[in-house]
This record gives structure tokens, sequence and C-alpha cells, in this order.
């Protein structure tokens, strides 16, 4: 079996077929058929990394101005958007935050990072505002006497999911006309690095 890829094949077609080449000699041998994996002498093609879609600095500010205000899920939605975007945390951080990590007197929020560090994010005056507006008026209104400790409730009175945020991200861009391929990543990289 030669061990270069054949000429004008993809890169990720030489890839799929390496790896059902690669079950296939894994069958051979646990039904001992054979003694070796010749596949494994063959080095995995390099695939190119694939670069998200990028928002423009106009589309960040629409993503940022669609949610209505005047509606309680769309006032958290705001709240959560303007924290990403001035504090540039994960969406799961952003989800998982409890109403006693925030501190508006101090303009911070306690986050509990990768390998459970925490550390002290600083809230931009807008993100302040709007997290004063959202808790004051649109938290109340979305738990209905309802206790919970989480800062960004779902329907049911629970933290919110990181999949349920990111179906409302989506519908926002879908509203402002946004047609990209929206990842974590690239909103995150977005919001915390809008173009100039």
């Amino acid at each position: 079996m030669a061990g270069g890829l054949a000429e004008g094949i993809k890169t990720s077609t030489a890839a799929r077929r390496l790896s059902g080449m690669r079950r296939f000699f894994r069958f051979l041998l646990r039904e001992r058929l054979i003694s070796e994996d010749p596949t494994l002498r063959i080095d995995s093609p390099r695939l190119p990394r694939r670069l998200p879609d990028s928002l423009t600095e106009v589309e960040v500010d629409a993503l940022l101005a669609e949610p209505d205000p005047s509606l309680p899920i769309e006032q958290r939605d705001k709240a959560m958007l303007e924290i990403l975007y001035g504090c540039g945390l994960r969406v799961s951080e952003l989800t998982g935050l409890r109403v006693d990590q925030v501190n508006l007197r101090q303009g911070v929020i306690r986050v509990m990072g990768k390998g459970d560090k925490e550390r002290l994010v600083p809230l931009g005056e807008e993100a302040i505002d709007w997290l004063l507006q959202y808790m004051k008026e649109g938290r109340p209104e979305l738990l209905k006497g309802r206790a919970c400790d989480a800062l960004f409730p779902g329907n049911r009175a629970a933290a919110m999911t990181r999949q349920t945020f990111w179906y409302r991200v989506r519908h926002y861009a879908v509203r402002t006309g946004i047609r990209k391929h929206l990842s974590p990543h690239t909103l995150r990289h977005a919001l915390r690095n809008p173009p100039s």
C-alpha cells in the first residue's frame, strides 16, 4: 500500500477513506485474519482549518440592537449580549452565571472558568445599565415569583442552557438579516474584537 495520497483527491475525501480503511483493518485484526495493520504506517492527511464567518461592525451593532427591551425575554437576551460583548465570556460561563456572582456596585462579575478557576471580570457601563434594568424589570417578570439563583433563567426558572442561548442568538441573526453561520467561537471573537 502506498504511503502517499493519490493525486487529485481532496484532503477531506482522503481522510474519510483512510478512516474507513483503518476500521476495516482493525476488524481484520480482531478476527485474526491478518497479523498487522498496514494503515498504521500511513500518516493522516492534515485537514485545513475552516475559517469561521466573521461579523462586520454593522452586523455586530445590529445584533446587539435587535432584542426588544419592552419584552422580558428579550430584555434578558439584550443583557446577555451586552455582557458577552463587554466581557468576552464563554457562552457556558454566561449561561451559568448566578445572581450572587454579580456585584453591580463594584461593576464586576465573578466568573468560574475552565478548571474551576475564578476570575473577576469588569462590566462596561452599557452592560451594567442593561443588567440593572433586566434585574429590576425583566427577571422578576420571567420568574413570576419562583425562586431561582440563575442570573439568566429560562422558561422553567432554571439556568438557561447553551443550546437555548444559541437558538436565541440565531433567532436575532435571522431577524437582522444575518445569514452567516454563527458559532460560539465566532460570536465571542466578533463581539470582543469588532472590526474597525
